[in-house]
């Protein structure tokens, strides 16, 4: 079993009991082959050390990886969460995922359509 629920709103909250793989999708963005882009938001899990992975794919099929999955373990507290990533293709119509694969509830909050921003070029 998964879910997949399109983001609308700022904050989502979601409780898997049957176990399987869960999706939480945002769309609506482009990327760049070789853009380093900085990925941030916030979760918190009812357990701790709770898995989830955070990815960008293409929003239509094949649905392929535009970065590599990024793992981060939850805690029971609100954290903000942060990871760099490089594009390895040029994707106008994009899509964060995050993925888990637990029976739990997860509360993930992304401040706005920008979660995703171009990170300062390297000098």
């Amino acid at each position: 079993d998964w879910i997949g629920v399109f983001l609308a709103v700022a904050v989502a909250v979601v409780t898997v009991t049957d176990g399987g793989t869960s999706q939480l999708l945002q769309t609506g963005f482009a990327v760049t082959d070789g853009q380093e882009y900085q990925i941030q938001f916030d979760a918190t899990s009812t357990a701790e050390g709770d898995p989830i992975e955070v990815e960008i794919i293409q929003d239509a099929y094949p649905y392929g990886h535009l970065t590599p999955d990024q793992p981060f373990m939850l805690t029971t507290s609100m954290q903000t969460y942060t990871a760099q990533v490089t594009a390895n293709a040029d994707e106008a119509n994009a899509r964060f995922r995050f993925r888990w694969q637990q029976q739990f509830s997860v509360r993930v909050a992304i401040p706005d359509r920008r979660s995703y921003l171009p990170c300062p070029s390297k000098r």
